[in-house]
């Protein structure tokens, strides 16, 4: 079943589908929409097609109509859904994805030029380095989309339940594009290039809030005025006049050669691949947490991964804390949306529950529900390494959701005959974003441009198309995904390491010089501080006072680089898993899914 899923990927043309008028009229904020991007030339083309701008690939199900966007997320359409080919439809909830085709900052640091005509001259440098990045394969936004397209028919084969539904793309120009800088924005603003490209591009800032009256926000006004002004006095009169305004969320638009069947694996995966090309980069998509003090003029910040909300400090009325996000609206730029199966929740939100179905936090039920939602995750991830040597390479409780289910149990079947049957606890998880993926379908090595050296992600791989031969080799890393996944369930779950496990000889998890980690009595902590332990037997989550280790991007090099231990595959035999294996008949009716291991 695998290879022949494989093989239609592969050999199954492009196919032409037109833009209606009812997606025209829903997506009036984005102009020229069009279904071709260049990711597409790498499938084969029907030789009677007569214009590709309405080519796309050949995914199961298309969207049929759009009704209206959801009232609490505006990311979320009421749609319909059909079957290519077929007259019925279904009604369904679809996620649209919009992602940026063009690197918002380095367009504001003129890196890049958008011309008001494309048939005017223009500087051969810039303009040379957008056609390049527009027309890149491994364009993030493309990888993104294709890769949704890839892990859709492994779900609609029903080889895994643990991969998101793709509905289709287009490409268009936004109108109004937000990109979210709150996290770097206190240093964007203390730069000249910073507001002079502003300036050039017409672009504003916006600080977004939630549904809270400004009256009900002590000195917003003076707040917004401190995030939003331009601290340079002596600026020429061309950046004084930048356009700054406070919105609400409800006011924020949509944000923002393939041949024979061959196996490979993580250390030969570029081997005679076709396709070696320029990489360029795109910023990952961030939301911060500003916290702003009272009738102060500095700010001090947090992480968060959500910002829909105003909330107050507890015991204080001399702060206040706002869950603001500062973005750069920048119009008329280049994007795509992907059309995705809406999903119910996500698996960040549930880091914050004090109990979950009525276990309390650290209880054994609690326990249990976190450990059968991990081998999900596990099995997916073994699942596609196996099938298309893919990693994720960000993968964190933000880019993993969770919808609905009324099956109790899902089986799991690996190699050697072994079944699992896994309590769902009513929920089934997915995978997204899949913007810094790397996977490989038949000849064809899907790299996103992150990966390119001197970009956002440059340090984390050194291998096939940009090899530097000065440098060791460091192919994709299998264990990436889980360990980058644990250290931000560590964050989540535990405000503290759990007691020590009881008896004698307890084993050693990890040790530096005389610090010594000790299993606990919780399995799920053990598993997941397991994830993060390097070649050297040492954690790269934290020191032994506590405190990060490794800040921003530091932490992606050294996982890349010496985690070898979080192979999805190897983590199923664990003991911590042994009580869902399963030695009875599986019912007829249920499906039992591939590890791939």
């Amino acid at each position: 079943m695998m290879k022949s899923v494989l093989q239609t990927l592969q050999n199954q043309p492009c196919r032409e589908r037109e833009i209606g008028e009812n997606e025209k009229d829903n997506f009036s904020n984005y102009l020229h929409l069009q279904r071709y991007h260049p990711a597409l030339d790498i499938f084969k083309i029907p030789e009677s097609s007569l214009s590709h701008k309405n080519l796309e690939l050949s995914s199961k199900y298309h969207i049929a109509s759009w009704s209206n966007q959801d009232e609490t997320n505006q990311k979320i359409w009421n749609t319909t859904r059909t079957i290519y080919g077929s007259t019925t439809s279904e009604p369904c909830k679809t996620f649209v994805k919009t992602v940026h085709l063009l690197n918002p900052i380095d367009l504001i640091k003129e890196k890049y030029t958008i011309p008001e005509h494309p048939l005017l001259p223009q500087s051969e440098n810039t303009w040379k380095k957008t056609l390049l990045k527009l027309h890149s394969h491994n364009n993030q936004a493309y990888v993104d989309t294709v890769a949704n397209f890839v892990l859709s028919a492994f779900r609609e084969n029903n080889l895994t339940p643990h991969c998101v539904l793709y509905y289709g793309a287009a490409t268009g120009i936004s109108k109004k594009y937000q990109y979210n800088i709150s996290l770097e924005y206190d240093t964007y603003r203390q730069c000249r290039w910073f507001w002079k490209g502003m300036k050039s591009h017409s672009a504003r800032l916006t600080v977004i809030r939630g549904d809270a009256d400004v009256e009900e926000i002590p000195n917003f006004e003076e707040i917004y005025k401190d995030i939003t002004s331009c601290p340079f006095e002596d600026t020429d009169s061309e950046v004084s006049e930048i356009e700054l305004e406070p919105v609400t969320d409800k006011d924020v638009p949509e944000i923002s050669d393939v041949e024979s069947i061959k196996s490979f694996t993580f250390d030969n995966i570029e081997e005679d691949a076709q396709n070696v090309k320029d990489i360029f980069e795109i910023n990952k998509k961030v939301t911060k947490r500003v916290s702003l003090k009272k009738n102060e003029s500095s700010s001090d910040e947090e992480s968060s991964s959500d910002s829909d909300g105003l909330t107050s400090s507890e015991g204080s009325d001399e702060s206040v804390e706002l869950d603001l996000d500062i973005c750069l609206e920048i119009p008329n730029m280049p994007v795509v949306l992907i059309y995705q199966e809406a999903q119910e929740g996500v698996m960040d939100n549930l880091l914050d529950k004090d109990e979950i179905d009525e276990h309390k936090r650290g209880s054994q039920g609690w326990e249990a529900r976190w450990i059968a939602w991990l081998f999900q995750v596990i099995s997916v991830l073994s699942f596609l390494q196996n099938a298309i040597c893919f990693t994720h390479n960000d993968l964190h409780s933000n880019n993993i959701l969770w919808r609905k289910t009324d099956k109790k149990f899902l089986f799991y079947k690996a190699k050697d005959g072994t079944i699992w049957r896994v309590p769902t606890f009513g929920k089934i998880f997915t995978v997204i974003d899949f913007g810094r993926s790397i996977f490989r379908l038949g000849k064809h090595l899907w790299v996103s441009d992150d990966h390119w050296p001197d970009q956002e992600a440059g340090d984390q791989y050194n291998f096939g198309p940009f090899f530097d031969h000065t440098l060791p080799k460091n192919p994709p890393n299998p264990s990436f995904d889980l360990c980058r996944l644990s250290v931000s369930l560590l964050d989540g779950l535990f405000d503290e390491a759990p007691p020590k496990k009881k008896g004698k000889g307890v084993s050693i998890m990890s040790q530096e010089d005389s610090w010594k980690v000790y299993e606990t009595n919780s399995p799920l902590y053990n598993l997941l501080w397991s994830w993060t332990i390097n070649k050297d037997g040492h954690t790269i989550y934290e020191d032994k006072n506590g405190d990060e280790k490794y800040e921003g991007f530091d932490l992606y090099v050294r996982i890349a680089h010496d985690i070898h231990n979080a192979v999805p595959k190897d983590q199923i035999h664990k003991p911590v898993f042994s009580q869902f294996k399963w030695k009875q008949k599986v019912p007829q009716d249920e499906t039992i899914y591939s590890i791939g291991a």
